[in-house]
Parts: structure tokens; sequence; C-alpha cells
């Protein structure tokens, strides 16, 4: 009997190792060669403080998440380096380790199978395998929290625990709070569901471990607190919008690769097993399935009441109950021996879909700054008989320094590397005004890249050469004269129309341009305009429907004029509305004021406005195009325009057609 089960726990551990050690191995490839992310490269600007508390007050106390990460890596790259590999490594090794306490925390809880299962789970599916190369605060909570309930199950069924049981408890819980939030949370609640599994004789001992581990975590308090203060990622000030109630099954899907067949899969064949093999409910099922749903509850309901928090990554914490529960119903392989095919065959499909079918790459999900630096570096290199100047457009100036650090290259004609639209339009117009290049590279990653900017270049470099388009991501070349490497804009128009003036409504591609009332038309010797004030606000628009002018959720709107001012005070608003049912469904306007060089405002100067699709556009939808004088302020403009454009395909994410 003893011999069988060591023989029994000698075949899970060799399986369980066998399946670790090639999630490590999987989670190894490429972490030298992607590109840091957004939020890697901000944890190492985070990291440039001459001490270690300037550190915790100047890199931790104003960012998002408890210290652990920047704690570890502050040490980490003082002694191997700031290079991607060394910098994800220890990471890599966290993720690994959670493979390993997943087999054994749903070994412990059911069965051999379910173990192996939730195993393969962790190491093979897209979801933990990519939040196991960022170095952020993922891989270390997920581990932390793993470790947690692996402790926990020390307690269970016994009548007495000794100290390292204890301290092993307390230390792994209080890491978890250090790690992230959402993994403070579901340790939470994995404590508090122990109350009520820990057998009598050793709870004082469970709760003093608890004790312990919250004693651990007071030294952040004051960081937490401070941090709930500042707020989220979310919110008016935030990129994070507001869940929606497909949340749930968009996640769901997630979490299997992006496929529906396979989640469908999954659920039916441990549906069919659970009414097969499940003889009375586990309390452990319910465990597992709380542990999973609860934090996703909690997170939807603090984002719709407070401040947006919940996206697909903070849920990684819970993903190994959510495995445990789904596969609780298999059988043990020792009792059914024919069981095992299905680890098997799970192995197969989760490797063929990111090896193969599927191949994951860590900058498939993420925008590129790598990319970006060496591209310009090539190109710049490829023109190097003239000038090439080059404008980024990334949340900091050293996400673009620190890859031509890794290069050893000097930074050449970079004129600026942040732009948040508005205010710097104007500037980033006199760059353009000013530049004496023969090339100009745009490349911009992660953060909102105003589409005026495309528009705002052609003024003096009209010819796009060349572009690379990724995801949440890309650079362009624009070239003053033209070649034979010359991009032809025409295969990405969608829809153009122009209003000139020259006749009351002019249109020339029998699109309706109408008025709201008669506006005083003006020669001037550049070209017919019409002068706004208090006697006529508004210009002439565009009513249009949504299925007259787009295609697809990535169109590129355009919305552009000329202006020229009477008053320093003078402002033209561009306006682009969609209606829908008569009713105002979104609006969305660009003031001249951003754009216009006051100093010369008696010129004619170009005005853009470019809008992304907002979400939930149907076709049936109407679009007006106009421009009003903000408070009735007098000025002149003329020619208005406007054009769809393909757009960047994908920018964040695939997206449904438009209906």
């Amino acid at each position: 009997m003893l011999s069988t089960k060591l023989n029994s726990d000698r075949k899970f551990l060799y399986l369980l190792g066998v399946i670790t050690l090639a999630g490590f191995f999987l989670r190894l490839y490429g972490i030298g060669s992607e590109s840091l992310t957004a939020d890697e490269a901000s944890a190492l600007l985070r990291l440039k403080f001459s001490s270690f508390t300037e550190m915790l007050e100047g890199g931790v106390r104003p960012d998002g998440h408890p210290a652990f990460t920047q704690v570890l890596l502050w040490f980490w790259t003082k002694c191997f380096g700031w290079n991607e590999f060394s910098v994800r490594l220890p990471f890599v090794v966290f993720g690994t380790a959670s493979i390993w306490l997943s087999g054994i925390i749903g070994r412990k809880w059911f069965s051999n199978t379910t173990g192996l299962t939730t195993a393969i789970g962790i190491s093979f599916l897209q979801f933990p395998l990519m939040y196991s190369q960022l170095a952020r605060p993922y891989a270390p909570g997920l581990f932390f929290t793993l470790l947690a309930g692996y402790f926990l199950g020390q307690f269970l069924n016994q009548k007495t625990v000794h100290k390292k049981q204890i301290v092993g408890f307390a230390i792994a819980a209080s890491l978890a709070a250090y790690s992230h939030y959402f993994s403070l949370l579901i340790t939470s609640l994995l404590a508090i569901a122990g109350i009520f599994f820990v057998a009598k004789e050793v709870r004082w001992r469970y709760l003093l471990a608890c004790g312990i581990a919250v004693l651990f975590f007071l030294p952040h308090l004051s960081i937490t607190l401070s941090q709930l203060k500042v707020g989220g990622i979310g919110g008016p000030d935030g990129w994070l919008g507001t869940p929606t109630p497909e949340f749930l099954m968009d996640h769901l899907v997630f979490i299997f690769n992006g496929s529906r067949g396979l989640l469908l899969s999954i659920f039916v064949v441990c549906g069919i097993s659970a009414l097969l093999f499940i003889r009375k409910p586990n309390p452990f099922q319910g465990l597992a399935f709380a542990l999973w749903l609860l934090p996703m509850i909690i997170g939807y309901i603090y984002s719709i009441n407070r401040n947006p928090v919940l996206q697909d990554s903070v849920l990684l914490f819970g993903l190994p109950f959510l495995l445990i529960f789904i596969f609780s119903g298999l059988p043990d392989y020792n009792i059914k021996k024919w069981i095992l095919v299905f680890p098997l065959t799970l192995s197969f499909l989760f490797l063929f879909h990111v090896t193969i079918l599927n191949p994951f790459h860590l900058t498939a999900h993420f925008g590129r700054l790598k990319e970006l630096v060496s591209t310009t570096i090539n190109w710049q290199k490829k023109h190097s008989n003239q000038k090439v100047d080059v404008a980024y457009n990334v949340d900091a100036d050293y996400f673009v320094d620190y890859y031509y650090n890794q290069f050893n290259v000097k930074r050449v004609n970079v004129l600026s590397t942040i732009n948040n639209g508005s205010a710097d339009l104007a500037s980033f117009k006199r760059i353009i005004k000013n530049s004496t290049a023969d090339y100009f590279v745009y490349g911009w990653s992660t953060k909102h890249s105003p589409l005026e900017i495309f528009p705002i270049i052609r003024e003096r470099f009209p010819y796009l050469i060349q572009k690379q388009e990724w995801y949440n991501s890309a650079i362009y070349i624009f070239s003053k004269t033209n070649s034979v490497d010359y991009f032809d804009p025409s295969k990405d128009l969608v829809f153009y129309s122009t209003n000139s003036l020259h006749n009351e409504l002019i249109d020339n591609k029998k699109t309706e341009w109408s008025s709201p009332c008669k506006p005083p038309f003006v020669d001037s010797s550049a070209s017919r305009c019409i002068r706004l004030d208090t006697t006529c606000v508004y210009s002439p628009f565009l009513k249009i429907k949504a299925s007259e002018l787009l295609m697809h959720p990535d169109n590129e709107i355009y919305f552009s004029t000329k202006v020229k001012l009477e008053d320093a005070r003078s402002v033209l608003v561009l306006v682009i509305e969609f209606q829908r049912d008569g009713k105002q469904l979104f609006w969305n306007g660009r003031e001249s004021s951003y754009q216009i060089d006051i100093n010369n405002r008696n010129q004619w100067q170009d005005v853009y406005f470019g809008l992304r699709l907002p979400k939930n556009i149907c076709l049936t939808d109407t679009v007006n195009f106009y421009c009003y004088a903000k408070d009735g302020i007098p000025l002149l403009f003329s020619a208005m325009k406007v054009e769809v454009l393909k757009g960047h395909s994908g920018i964040y994410g695939v997206k449904n057609e438009l209906q």
C-alpha cells in the first residue's frame, strides 16, 4: 500500500516536473529579443533615483501598485544589468514556479488529474504565459498567492502544524499583498475561507499566521493609503474604460487563447466528466470558484461606482482556481487510467495554439518601443546623405533613450518625444515649419497619438514613403519630394468631400452641404471665405449617414478648414457629431487655438480635426460636420474638407464589423 502511494507520488511529481520544465522553456523564448512594453519601461524609469528611500517615495508611492516589484528590480538591475533578458528573468522564474504550485494545490484539493490539468493550463495558456514574461507585478503576485494557498493546505486535515507552516503562510500572504492589490484581495479571501476549512485543533495557529501576515504588511500601509487617494488607471484622467456586462464572457474567451471553440470544448468535456464522476459536491469546488469569481465581481462593482480598475490582467491571480474548479470533476488517473488521455490531449491543444496556430509573441499584445528606435536608425542610415528629422510620441523620453543606449547609438535629430495633443499640436506645427530636413520620421507607441499630427506633417512633407504598423504602435517616414517608394494615399481613401465655397453649396460627391443661416461670403485674394460672428455663428454643415461615410471601425475621420482670425481671442471649433434617432450620441470638437500661430493670425492657417471612431457606432447613425465661432468672436474660414481613411488596422485589437 505504501509502495503504491510512493509510486503514485513519484509519477505525479515526474509528470508535473515535465510540464513545469516545458513551461519554463516556453517562457524563456523571446524575453531577450522582444521589445520592452511601456509598463516595463515605466517601471525601470521609476528606478532612476539616487537612493532606495527616494525610489520608494518617488517611484512607488505615486504608482498604483505595491512595492515588491520595484524593490526587486532595484536590487536585481544593480546586480544583473538592464537588458531585456536580465530584467525579465526573475519574473519568468516566478511564473514557472506558479505552474508547480498550481499542480500541487489541484492535487491536494481534488486529484492527481486535477493537479496535472491545472498545471497544463498555467503552463501553456497564452494568458499566464504572457504575464509570466512581463517585468511587472503579475508573476510575483500569482506565485505568492499560490504559495499562500499551498501553506493553507498544510493546515488542512492536520491535528498539529509546525512553526515553518505558520511562518510560511504569513510570509507568502504578506508578499502577495506587497505584489499586487488584486493578489492581496484573493489572498484575503483565501485566508477568510481558511478559517472554516482548517481543523479546530490548529485554528488558533492559523489565525496567528494571518495576524503575522497583517503585521508584515503594516510598513506598507501609508503607501497604500496614498495610492488609494491618487486613484487608478480609469476615470476622467485615466485610459481604462468602465467595464461592460460583456466583460465576463470576453474574459473567458481571452483566458482560452481568444478561441471560443477551445472554451466551448473545455467546458463540454469537463461538464460531462462532472456528470459522470462527481457523486456529491466538494466544498473545495465552491471555494475554488469563489476565489475566481468574487474578485471579478468586486472589481466590477468598484469600477462602476468608484474608478475603473477591472481588466484581464488583474484576474490572473484567480486563474489557477478557475482551472482547478473546471477540472475538479476529473477522476484520479490511478483509478481511471484512461483519463490520462485528457491532460495529454489538453497539452497538445494548448501548445498547438501558442506555437503553431497562433505563435505567441509578447509584443503582439503590447506597443513596440524597440522597433521604433531600430527602424528610425535604419532609415537614417538609408538616407545618410540627407537630413532626417525625427519625432516620437511615447509616455516618457526614457522609453526611447533606453533603446538608443541598448543599441549604443547616439540620438540624432530627435526633435520631440511626447505629444499629448491640444496645446502640444501648436509646438509640433512649429517643429514641422522650422524643419530643414528632407525626410521626417514619426513613431508612436502605447499612448494616444493625435491624428492631427499626420496632416500637420504633410504640410511640409507631403509624401508618405514607408510605414510599419503594429498593435498600438506605428512608425512612418515622410518626404518633401516624390519618389518611386511613394505610398499612394488614395489606396486608403474611403470617403472624400469638400466645400470650397466658390458656390454657396458645393459638393464633389453629390453630398449635401447645407447652412443653418446665411453667413456673409467674402472674396479675398486667397480664396472665397465666410465670416462668422454673432450674426451667424455656424458654418455650412455636412449631414451624412454613417453607412455612406464609413466601412470599418478602424476608419479614421479627418475634418479640416482654413482660418484667418480678426481678433486674438477668435476661436473656430471644428465639430464631428454622431446622432441616433435624432438624438445626440457623441459630440467632439477641436479648437483652432491649439493649432493656430497667434502671431500670424492675419494669415490663412490650416486647422485639422482627426477622430477615431467612438465605440458602438452603427451604420444607421447620422454624422454631422460643421464649425462655429466660439463666443461669436469674428473670424474668417474657407474650404472645409472631410476625408475618411482606412486607418491603422486593429490598432487596439481586432474589432467587429460595423452593424
